[in-house]
């Protein structure tokens, strides 16, 4: 739906015959009457429920009458005519007032030529307003000169076009224009106050890689990957890309967003891999979003096209409790793991109990080719008290040669000692 018949609808709800209107936005309600202050016909404007505020517009230069009023967001948005008293001349105005009563926009549109206000638009900061003014043909009556895209806020960019604009299409960037004898548009302005027009476009790059989604902002037409597209297009699907408009090639690359797993992550817990758009594989099978991976394993996530491949490599671990590479153990030891093991090349089940004496080699097969291999010790008492045994021998042993080759050597100084 354009915002021209946003408007349209507010017009048949008030009435074009009437001054007033009455509109409500999270519980302040807004009454616009015509009253007559100290013999001033005015505009009042009165907010009344969650804020309470008044405005007024008309003095006895000026007489103010409603055209259109209406809601977008939290801001009510009036728009009418003015005729000033002296010159009996016409100019349209456009009031915004938000919903807590503040003033945000009072601007007065004026211009030598009979002009009106067709339309206005939102933008992200201001508005856009589409102008057509009007002059007087020599015989009373008023033929279009041209029409005006004025934008109201930090910077004003007016634009004047000789072809009267049919339409203001609102889409995601923003806003599309549409002239009379043309069967596309050639402007788009975008939210941020941007406007292309004649070949411009913004939101890619060539060379860029995007995640998620990625919009190329232009208007009128422009192949994509050898498609007729028109514009703005925003892409959600994941590829690389060829975009061609007018004299402008542009190569770019769009990836998912991917949640859940980091490129050669090592996990030691169930993994759940979330992305955006695409069919993701899992080391070459179809994968569903969030779907549960448990076992060990080497593993690749990836989506795939014809001319386009987006992996992530990763491992989950075994997950081996109760015993640890080379460690030395004197009694029993308990192994759970996540996967298919084999004791001594010996299958082992998960949760069974290693008592035997001796090296063991413990090794859990996963998934895509993954080993993990933990090689471990058990020492019986016995063999434990005769390692023990043994070292305190050695070391009593080295005790008993210190000690006689000190005696040797104290005999030996002696002798000498006593020899004339």
């Amino acid at each position: 739906m354009t915002f021209l018949k946003v408007i349209g609808v507010a017009v048949a709800l008030i009435g074009m015959a009437r001054t007033d209107a009455t509109l409500t936005i999270d519980g302040t309600q807004l009454d616009i009457t015509r009253e007559t202050v100290d013999g001033v016909s005015v505009l009042h404007m009165e907010g009344t429920g969650m804020y309470q505020f008044t405005h007024q517009l008309g003095d006895d230069t000026r007489k103010y009458s409603l055209n259109h009023a209406w809601v977008h967001g939290d801001d009510f948005l009036i728009e009418g005519y003015t005729l000033h008293h002296a010159t009996r001349t016409y100019d349209p105005f456009f009031v915004v007032i938000h919903k807590d009563g503040t003033l945000t926009v009072n601007a007065l549109l004026e211009s030598p030529l009979q002009q009106d206000l067709i339309g206005a638009y939102p933008l992200t900061d201001g508005y856009l307003l589409h102008m057509r003014e009007s002059i007087e043909n020599g015989h009373g009556d008023f033929q279009f000169a041209h029409d005006t895209l004025h934008i109201l806020g930090e910077d004003e960019s007016p634009l004047e076009f000789t072809e009267k604009i049919t339409d203001i299409e609102a889409v995601d960037s923003g806003y599309l224009v549409y002239f009379e004898f043309q069967d596309t548009a050639d402007i788009l302005v975008r939210h941020s106050q941007e406007i292309l027009q004649d070949g411009a476009f913004a939101g890619i790059a060539s060379g860029a890689t995007y995640t998620d989604q990625v919009t190329i902002h232009f208007a009128g037409e422009a192949h994509l990957n050898g498609q007729l597209i028109k514009g703005p297009k925003t892409l959600v699907t994941p590829g690389k890309y060829t975009w061609t408009h007018g004299e402008s090639v542009v190569n770019f690359t769009l990836d998912p967003a991917v949640s859940g797993i980091e490129a050669n992550a090592i996990k030691s817990s169930d993994v759940r891999i979330d992305y955006t758009y695409g069919q993701g594989m899992l080391n070459g099978e179809y994968y569903a979003p969030g779907e549960v991976i448990e076992g060990p394993g080497d593993y690749v996530f990836g989506i795939y096209d014809a001319n386009y491949a987006f992996e992530i490599p990763f491992k989950i671990n075994a997950r081996v409790d109760g015993v640890e590479h080379l460690k030395t153990y004197d009694g029993p030891v308990t192994i759970t793991y996540q996967g298919e093991g084999y004791l001594n090349n010996e299958f082992l089940d998960s949760g069974s109990e290693v008592s035997d004496p001796g090296a063991h080699t413990l090794k859990v097969f996963g998934a895509n080719g993954y080993l993990e291999t933990i090689q471990f010790k058990i020492e019986s008492a016995d063999s434990m008290a005769m390692t023990d045994w043994l070292e305190l021998s050695l070391m009593g042993g080295s005790i008993v040669l210190a000690s006689w080759f000190v005696i040797r050597e104290v005999w030996r100084f002696k002798k000498r000692s006593s020899t004339p």
